[in-house]
């Protein structure tokens, strides 16, 4: 019986010390999120936290990337800039997401030299898209159009997103005339329309006060939605 019950306390005395060292030694999320309240920077945290033995990966600062989310741009920019100084190993999304960070926190002109400056290698279809949301998000439509254009010549704007955001600007410049061409444009290419294309097309007829053209576009994205669930059912 003795026997016995020190083999129950055992793995309770395991737990015990696992929580008493997860509440001596935060996650690293929870230690860069709060650094908000408690000060101090980011560089100095993963520096403290690699000092205590610890390994900080590639993916696991992906995720904390999340700070974005929470509009700690600055965080997330400090994140990048400390992953670039250690020589960690970049992936196309990081140069996107890096460019889209200096261009809230430093301003879109920092944004466009970061942009200039990357490698050949790096200035792939994620850092062009970075760019061109950019671009569209400050409203400028010259600039805009203009990098559009050079990625219809590298078939970078293959996909909805460029679409998208450039139909997202004309609607902000008051130009909704301009968003069911891009729709035709797509259809064109076979590049298929997705949830958010379907809501600016339709907001463009409302802005036309042509509601014939916006049932029109709704029943389509029922017809759509009908026929993705009817693939799903028989998968």
């Amino acid at each position: 019986m003795p026997c016995t019950a020190a083999a129950a306390t055992e793995p309770e005395e395991v737990v015990a010390q696992a929580a008493s060292r997860s509440v001596k030694q935060p996650r690293l999320y929870r230690r860069l999120s709060a650094l908000g309240t408690t000060g101090g920077s980011v560089a100095d945290t993963l520096n403290e936290y690699i000092n205590e033995g610890r390994v900080v990966t590639h993916r696991e600062l992906t995720n904390i990337k999340k700070l974005r989310k929470y509009h700690k741009f600055q965080h997330a920019l400090e994140i990048m800039e400390w992953m670039e100084n250690r020589k960690m190993f970049f992936i196309y999304a990081d140069y996107a997401l890096r460019l889209d960070l200096l261009s809230k926190t430093k301003g879109l002109a920092t944004a466009e030299d970061y942009f200039n400056n990357l490698l050949p290698s790096a200035k792939t279809l994620p850092t062009y898209g970075s760019l061109l949301n950019c671009y569209c998000k400050e409203n400028m439509e010259e600039k805009a159009l203009a990098l559009f254009e050079e990625m219809d010549g590298m078939n970078f704007d293959s996909t909805s997103l460029a679409f998208n955001n450039i139909m997202s600007l004309f609607m902000r410049l008051g130009k909704p005339e301009k968003v069911p061409p891009l729709v035709d444009e797509m259809k064109k290419r076979s590049i298929s329309p997705n949830t958010v294309t379907y809501n600016i097309w339709m907001q463009s007829y409302a802005h036309l006060n042509d509601i014939d053209g916006a049932e029109r576009v709704l029943e389509e994205l029922k017809r759509e939605n009908e026929l993705r669930q009817a693939q799903l059912d028989n998968l």
